[in-house]
Order: C-alpha cells, then sequence, then structure tokens
C-alpha cells in the first residue's frame, strides 16, 4: 500500500460514529440486568444484583468503553480500505505493480491488535474490576 495515497478526509466518519454508537448499544443491553446474558455475566463475577458503581467506576468504563468502540470501528473500516488495495484488485483502485513489504504485514499486525484485542481487555478493566498490570499482561500476549 502506498502510505501517501491513503487520505482519511475519505473515511465515511458519520459511519464510522454510528457504529460506535451502535456497539454500545448493543453492550448496555448485552450486559444489562435486566437481560439474560447480563444476568450470567454479574452471577459469575459474583456481582451483587443490587451494585451500583460509582461515578468514577462509570466514568472510567465509559470512557473506555467509547475509545475501544472507536479503536474496532476504525480499525475494520481502515483494514477494508487497506486490504482492497493489498490484493491489487485493478478493477477496485489496486496497482498491479505493488508488492507487499515485511512492514505492511508488522503494521497490519500491529493494528488488528490494537483494534480487536485491545478494547476486549478494556472491557475487564472498566467494568468487572480487573487490574492495569493484569490487562498489559493479557493484552501483551493477545
Amino acid at each position: 500500500m502506498d502510505p501517501t495515497t491513503f487520505d482519511f478526509s475519505k473515511m465515511n466518519w458519520l459511519g464510522l460514529g454510528l457504529a460506535v454508537l451502535f456497539n454500545m448499544i448493543l453492550g448496555f443491553a448485552w450486559y444489562a440486568k435486566w437481560a439474560p446474558t447480563g444476568k450470567v455475566w454479574m452471577r459469575e463475577l459474583k456481582i451483587p444484583a443490587d451494585m451500583k458503581p460509582t461515578g468514577g467506576q462509570m466514568a472510567k468504563g465509559l470512557i473506555l468503553m467509547i475509545v475501544g468502540a472507536f479503536l474496532t470501528m476504525f480499525v475494520l473500516a481502515h483494514d477494508f480500505w487497506v486490504y482492497q488495495d493489498a490484493y491489487r484488485n485493478a478493477a477496485t483502485g489496486g496497482n498491479l505493480a505493488n508488492r507487499l513489504q515485511l512492514m505492511d504485514g508488522v503494521m497490519g499486525g500491529f493494528f488488528i491488535w490494537l483494534g480487536f484485542f485491545v478494547p476486549q481487555h478494556w472491557s475487564g478493566v472498566a467494568w468487572e474490576g480487573k487490574s492495569w498490570s493484569l490487562f498489559f499482561v493479557n493484552a501483551g500476549y493477545s
């Protein structure tokens, strides 16, 4: 991929924002106290049904959730864009003369990790009371 041709202004930012919003709504519904999945989650983590998080816990959780959802949706959108070029499909604007380099694989792997693995481990810190030390151990291995 030619890095000089990547233009973020062509990204669908409204679509990205709506995907982040939908991801948050789905997360709230999935882990809600009234949802079957939320009841199982709370039971397995031994969270009392009447437990109310503090304002600080909610702020930390929401910030990590928003940033994590953004990273996931951004990396997903970016990957679709990049792989369009990586497969060198002339019909979609790819250049058949370009060759993938080692750094293409390294950067691809890093951004896949950043967008798909890191946000999953953040949720443990945000909502399950896991420590940042455990986050770094688990996310570093992922």
